[in-house]
């Protein structure tokens, strides 16, 4: 053995000796996860490293090089100089992108079940089956939201969109500014053991709406822009159409509902002086139009007035073909009244003539 030989291995004898015993290497990324398995790292990461501590020291000692062994020391920063082509750098800390809180409506969670369509909406209103929905409500009868078409005695029809539960039904003309608001006769007709006060032209981009405030506040997520709570306080009620960010889209309270009832009775279209069976006469040819329209347009119908357009071409729009024949029963109508030279009037000002009116202004 040589000079150099004797004097290295008395060194690891000397070191081993008085090395402690060292606890095992995290299993992370370290010397002894990438030569061992887990279950022997601590003794062979010791062994390991003792040993290319024991070298490094002799041939620093004896050699007066330094010599690195078993694993990559940490890097250490040195200053920067005028000679040095690779100044350190300082890495900017890494940016954490944080997740947006998601909102909650506050309250307690009154829902709302989508149930689907209908085949019926009742009595001989003319519909389309694709734009009917009936809504599951908890511990009360199910409602059914439709769109229609009606004739109230004015210059033409009136295109609906009404919500009916048990038998009854409110509606109020498409495209009406206000909020279009109703509160069911449940109690009185033994239905349920609370009316249910609704809101049927909730904002389109509405996620959620609110009833109410403080402890007392529901909410829930409207369907087929309708909303329905249990009724606190009848018109009066204050109620908030949110997005799915919290921000508020859509408002009823007693300013705004009573601001919507003043420009509707501002906006009172002109009457038709009809007999009563003259207007009985409008509704058959006004439905009698639309059905006609809708079944060339590839809907069925079965036994009542509400047709389904089914699968049928891919690229069928059932609001579009619902548009065109409203515009074709609005037609019939028209040309229903010229034919028969109807007269029109101010019910705000005038009076009908017909001998029957088929409505009583109160003249």
């Amino acid at each position: 053995m040589s000079d150099l030989a004797q004097l290295v291995k008395s060194t690891l004898d000397a070191e081993a000796e008085r090395a402690p015993d060292a606890p095992p290497w995290s299993p992370s990324y370290s010397l002894a996860r990438s030569v061992g398995s887990a279950g022997n790292g601590g003794h062979r990461s010791r062994s390991i490293w003792l040993y290319a501590t024991g070298i490094a020291a002799v041939a620093a000692s004896v050699i007066g090089v330094l010599v690195v062994a078993g694993r990559d020391p940490a890097p250490v920063d040195a200053p920067a100089t005028a000679d040095d082509p690779n100044p350190p750098v300082d890495e900017p800390a890494p940016v954490v992108e944080s997740l947006p809180a998601v909102w909650a409506p506050p309250g307690e969670e009154f829902p709302l079940e989508d149930l689907g369509p209908v085949e019926s909406v009742g009595g001989d209103a003319v519909a389309l089956a694709e734009l009917t929905r009936q809504i599951g409500v908890v511990d009360h009868p199910p409602l059914t939201v439709y769109s229609s078409i009606g004739y109230v005695g004015e210059q033409s029809l009136v295109e609906w969109r009404c919500l009916s539960s048990g038998g009854g039904a409110g509606c109020s003309p498409v495209g009406f500014a206000g909020p279009d608001l109703s509160v069911t006769s449940s109690i009185d007709n033994r239905a349920a053991e609370f009316d249910l006060w609704t809101w049927s032209n909730v904002p389109t981009d509405a996620d959620y709406v609110v009833y109410g405030d403080g402890p007392d506040a529901r909410w829930q997520a409207p369907i087929s822009g309708v909303a329905a709570f249990p009724n606190v306080d009848w018109f009066d009620s204050v109620a908030v159409a949110y997005d799915s960010a919290g921000v508020e889209v859509g408002r009823v309270d007693p300013s705004i509902v009573a601001a919507s009832q003043d420009q509707y009775i501002e906006s009172q279209p002109l009457a038709a002086d009809l007999e009563r069976e003259q207007a009985t006469e409008v509704v058959e040819v006004m439905n009698a139009a639309a059905m006609s329209c809708l079944t060339d347009a590839g809907a069925t119908f079965g036994s009542g007035t509400v047709g389904r357009l089914g699968d049928g071409d891919a690229g069928l729009d059932p609001d579009s073909v619902w548009a065109a024949c409203v515009a074709a029963a609005s037609s019939a109508v028209d040309e229903w009244m010229q034919a028969n030279e109807i007269r029109f009037f101010d019910p705000t000002s005038e009076s009908p003539e017909a001998d029957e009116p088929f409505i009583d202004y109160g003249s």
